[in-house]
C-alpha cells in the first residue's frame, strides 16, 4: 500500500517538474535597447558624482546631464572618489565617451538605462527611474547614471538628448 503512495506521488512531482520546464518563460529581459554597433557600460551612482565647483545640483525631478570625449576634461570634473572601481580609468576615449545622467529623487530610487536610439545628428538616451518595493524617506539625493558608449558605427555624436522617465 505503501509502495503505490509513494509511485503515485513521485509520478505527480515528476509530472510537475517536466511541465514546468516546457511553460513558457516569464522572465522579462531589463537590458537596454541599444542601436546596431553600440555597447554600453552603465552604472548607478546614489549622489552626485561631480566635484561640488561644477555646478548646483538638479532639484526634484530634475536632470541634468554632462558628455565627456576626454580623459582630462572627466578627471577634472569628476571626483574620482565617487565612483566605481576602475569605471574612469578602463575608458578609453580613442573609443568610447562618457555620459553623465543626474536626476534628483527620494535616495532609495535608482536610475536605469532603458534604452539609446539613433537621431539625425545624435543619439537619444532614455533613462528610467525604478523605485523600491517597500516605502522609503522623503529625501532629495542626486542620482548619478555614469554611460560608457562605445560606438563602432558613428563614434561620438554631434548632439545627445536625454529624457528621464518618472512615472
Amino acid at each position: 500500500m505503501r509502495r503505490r503512495t509513494v509511485l503515485a506521488g513521485g509520478s505527480v512531482a515528476l509530472t510537475s517538474l517536466l511541465g514546468g520546464c516546457s511553460a513558457v518563460s516569464t522572465v522579462v529581459d531589463d537590458s537596454p535597447s541599444l542601436p546596431p554597433g553600440m555597447s554600453v557600460r552603465a552604472e548607478h551612482v546614489g549622489h552626485d558624482v561631480f566635484e561640488s565647483r561644477e555646478r548646483a545640483q538638479p532639484g526634484y525631478k530634475e536632470m541634468a546631464h554632462r558628455v565627456f570625449t576626454e580623459r582630462d576634461d572627466a578627471m577634472a570634473s569628476i571626483a574620482s572618489g565617487e565612483l566605481p572601481p576602475n569605471f574612469l580609468g578602463d575608458t578609453d576615449f580613442e573609443a568610447s565617451f562618457l555620459v553623465v545622467v543626474q536626476y534628483g529623487r527620494q535616495s532609495a530610487t535608482w536610475l536605469d538605462l532603458d534604452r539609446i536610439e539613433r537621431t539625425d545628428g545624435g543619439l537619444h538616451v532614455v533613462a528610467r527611474v525604478e523605485e523600491p518595493s517597500g516605502g522609503y524617506g522623503d529625501d532629495l539625493a542626486i542620482h548619478s547614471l555614469l554611460l560608457r558608449i562605445t560606438d563602432s558605427r558613428d563614434g561620438v555624436p554631434d548632439r545627445i538628448s536625454v529624457t528621464v522617465d518618472d512615472r
